[in-house]
């Protein structure tokens, strides 16, 4: 990254707009120096993550029209392009269609089933977008879908979109087999572990080398269902 305590000169002019565009986007503005100290990323820095993500916002014209698309992007589309949710949970999924058209909502199971989703016909929210008057209407997924990824369908017309369908687990329990005994792990930042064939930098040699003694002694010993704690010493010697 680029020197955050540099004056960069857009930052008095669309250096604001500028971080706003790059969090719209998922790219954090900001780090933790290796003092400890908060340092916002550089312009030209979130230029190029930008860039390398297909936004163009070399220019103050192209920061300013990224973040109008950004604004209407979600209002041309029917339905959003993933929908995530806890098992268990209520959530709502904003469908967006033409004032007065009929739609139709339903989800394909993992498994095949089908399931109908309905709405309210007031809608939350209206807003012009391309000279088309366009309507917000906020479903309600269907409570007890399972686990899995499903496929949320819409209709509109002769408009039609699908979207994956995401029912997570509200907690993992993968690791409640080990609860109340003795574990430990191996930890290494990555970047550390040097060889005479990578310095750290994983573009030459091969990654795994490192922990290839700890894989043999200890893998094997953990799906064999022997404790690793008790085979701690023999695991390191």
């Amino acid at each position: 990254m680029g020197d955050a305590n540099v004056q960069d000169p857009t930052d008095g002019g669309s250096g604001g707009l500028l971080r706003q565009l790059a969090q719209a986007n998922g790219v954090s503005t900001t780090f933790q120096g290796w003092d400890g100290t908060g340092q916002n990323v550089a312009a030209q820095t979130l230029r190029k993550v930008l860039a390398a993500l297909g936004v163009a916002a070399e220019t103050d014209e192209d920061v300013h029209a990224a973040l109008d698309e950004g604004e209407l992007a979600p209002w041309r589309r029917l339905l959003p392009p993933v929908v995530v949710r806890q098992q268990g949970q209520p959530h709502q999924v904003a469908v967006h269609k033409p004032r007065g058209a009929t739609a139709q909502l339903w989800i394909v199971g993992e498994d095949g089933s089908r399931h109908e989703v309905s709405w309210a016909d007031v809608p939350a929210e209206r807003h012009s977008v391309d000279g088309v008057h366009i309507e917000r209407h906020l479903a309600e997924l269907p409570a007890g879908l399972p686990l899995g990824w499903h496929t949320l369908h819409a209709q509109c017309g002769a408009e039609q979109a699908q979207c994956t369908l995401v029912i997570s687990p509200q907690q993992l329990t993968t690791t409640a087999q080990l609860a109340g005994e003795r574990g430990w792990g191996l930890m290494a930042q990555l970047y550390s572990v040097r060889s005479s064939r990578s310095w750290g930098d994983w573009r030459s040699g091969r990654p795994g080398r490192p922990c290839r003694h700890f894989r043999c002694r200890t893998w094997r010993r953990f799906r064999s269902g022997q404790s690793i704690a008790r085979g701690r010493t023999s695991a390191a010697g």
